[in-house]
């Protein structure tokens, strides 16, 4: 079964909480008249691509997403918006092929959110000129964006301030460095680099493979600093191990963005505090409304988090993770040029609301339709990593595969495949390195995670199941009964959506008596068991699987509830124990 926890609630074994908390701080960055000036120019700018955008109808819906786009590369750097705004006017300038490009994320189905703001950096490249004296206006505003990023505060600001004050009290600090675009991360990652050094920086981005974000990681568990990230490049990454500190340079127009970026390091097995810098720069029309919507949101999640006269520390966490997913807040911000500071302040209130009113609903009715109720599941099964690998060398010895050799305390096993296997199984190699450790697996290069994606584990799984190697039932002995059955059950929402399902044993005692999860069977699990061969009588085994059924519709109904109804029972296998 699966039971949705608050992090602030989540503890271990010993009662210890798991999560030890995030402190979230906003640095404030005091921007000169020349940031204020660019604003003003490229307000301007915006001001009549929106209208050229307006005044073309449906055709023009492409302008008006590049001048959003170009307000959020402002927002993110200095940096950012110059090599588009660079970009924007070379072509022009060279009348390379004009190609009207619809808006991203319009293709159908194939655009991928994460990669949104990488792909937004090229908005605009070819089409023609949006309206009568465009060049001019770029050339005015490129020549401003080149003196912001010759005296980049917001950088000093990281670089100077921020990066030394963390330091301070351990100069081996590992920090994580969130920036929406590529054009902010690389030139973060040049000035980092001058100061700290060449190896003191690693890039992860969307335009990487794999297995170069990987090593790119592993250098930053390793040796270096500083880890840059875009939102495309972060996707996937945990890296709670080695780091507890995050910056992001610039604040998503999605708040989800946010929560996503978070979880990096706030997640199950970080030992430490989190710590989370927010950088922004409010003297710039998105910028101040921009911080306004994350002061609000955190004061709506604060309010939020009181449980009577209590405040709950930890528990806003969660909350603004439920809230980001309800608010609705990048039409409002796309709409800001058209309806002024005044009216999106008040566009960003009714949305909170909104999103307040469906977050408040959703808990009560997950509290009413999935709360915990310990007697409800204290007999559930507790399969855990350690009957993995019980499994995995009961199989090893079946097969004939050999274990070579075993390090680091029996967590990395080396292993060598007969051959008669390899030339029946295709993608077998003759040697593997393998470990049972997710840590393990992803620290050191060459050794495989058994998991469900190993094709190993794959091929482990298929024998056990098949029919020639007596996968469909067995006979066993060392456990107490007669004939066990063990299937998944299975209920659903009025709407057929499958909300829960759990792993079950039922075992048959000979004497009519029908025991669901048996105490001893995860144990006994562990155990390596003989097997022999049983040619039971048909119409007495039909009476007892009839019993089973019995007994595994009556948890099923057990469970239910108005919400919660019963889907249904997927048998998996079947053991006649030697006491028959």
């Amino acid at each position: 079964m699966v039971i949705r926890n608050h992090k602030a609630d989540v503890t271990d074994a010993d009662g210890n909480f798991i999560f030890q908390g995030k402190t979230t701080r906003a640095v404030r960055v005091d921007v000169g008249e020349e940031t204020v000036e660019f604003d003003r120019a490229l307000q301007n700018y915006l001001r009549l691509g929106y209208a050229a955008g307006v005044s073309r109808g449906l055709k023009g819906q492409a302008i008006g997403f590049v001048m959003t786009t170009y307000r959020k590369l402002a927002a993110s750097s200095s940096a950012a918006i110059l090599a588009s705004l660079e970009r924007r006017l070379e072509n022009l300038r060279s009348g390379d092929s004009f190609v009207q490009n619809p808006p991203l994320g319009e293709e159908s189905g194939e655009f991928d959110s994460r990669f949104e703001g990488e792909m937004l950096e090229q908005a605009g490249l070819f089409d023609p000129a949006f309206f009568d004296g465009e060049i001019s206006l770029l050339e005015d505003l490129i020549d401003k964006a080149r003196a912001l990023v010759a005296n980049d505060r917001k950088l000093k600001c990281l670089r100077d301030d921020i990066i030394p004050a963390i330091h301070s009290t351990n100069p081996e600090e590992k920090i994580l460095i969130f920036a929406e675009y590529r054009s902010t991360q690389n030139h973060l990652a040049e000035a980092l680099r001058e100061k700290y050094g060449e190896d003191s920086v690693e890039l992860i981005n969307g335009s990487m493979k794999h297995q170069d974000r990987k090593a790119a990681i592993a250098r930053f568990e390793d040796r270096a600093l500083f880890l840059l990230s875009t939102e495309a490049g972060g996707e996937g990454i945990n890296l709670q191990r080695k780091c507890h500190v995050m910056i992001n340079y610039d604040l998503p127009w999605n708040p989800m963005r946010l929560v996503q970026r978070i979880g990096r390091l706030y997640r199950y097995g970080q030992k430490k505090k989190v710590a989370v810098f927010n950088i922004h720069a409010p003297n710039t029309m998105d910028e101040e409304i921009l911080g306004l919507m994350y002061e609000r949101i955190s004061a709506v999640v604060k309010d939020m988090a009181q449980v009577g006269e209590e405040f709950r520390e930890g528990l806003e966490d969660d909350i603004l993770g439920e809230l980001a997913e309800l608010i609705d807040i990048r039409e409002v911000l796309e709409e800001l040029p058209q309806g002024g500071l005044a009216h999106t302040k008040e566009k960003i209130e009714e949305a909170l609301a909104r999103a307040r009113e469906a977050s408040s609903k959703q808990r009560e009715l997950f509290e009413y339709a999935a709360s915990f109720d310990p007697e409800e599941t204290k007999n559930e099964l507790q399969i855990g990593s350690e009957h993995l690998e019980a499994f995995v060398r009961g199989m090893f010895r079946q097969l004939r595969i050999e274990i070579v050799a075993e390090t680091h305390h029996g967590s990395v096993l080396q292993i060598r495949v007969p051959d008669d296997l390899v030339e029946k199984e295709p993608g077998l190699k003759p040697r593997f390195t393998v470990t049972f450790d997710r840590v393990m697996a992803s620290s050191r290069p060459g050794v495989q995670m058994l998991d469900l994606d190993s094709p190993l584990m794959g091929v482990l799984l298929k024998e056990a199941k098949a029919h020639d190697f007596g996968g469909q039932s067995a006979a066993s002995s060392g456990l107490e009964g007669n004939v066990l059955l063990t299937g998944v059950l299975r209920w659903q929402d009025d709407q057929g959506k499958r909300m829960r399902q759990e792993y079950a044993a039922v075992l048959w005692d000979g004497d009519g008596k029908v025991r669901l999860n048996p105490a001893g069977f995860g144990e006994w699990l562990k155990i390596s068991a003989g097997s022999r061969e049983i040619q039971p009588d048909k119409d007495k085994a039909r009476r007892i699987f009839e019993s089973l059924e019995a007994a595994a519709d009556f948890r099923l109904a057990q469970v239910s509830n108005r919400d919660l109804h019963p889907e249904g029972r997927q048998w998996v296998s079947c053991l006649w124990l030697e006491n028959n």
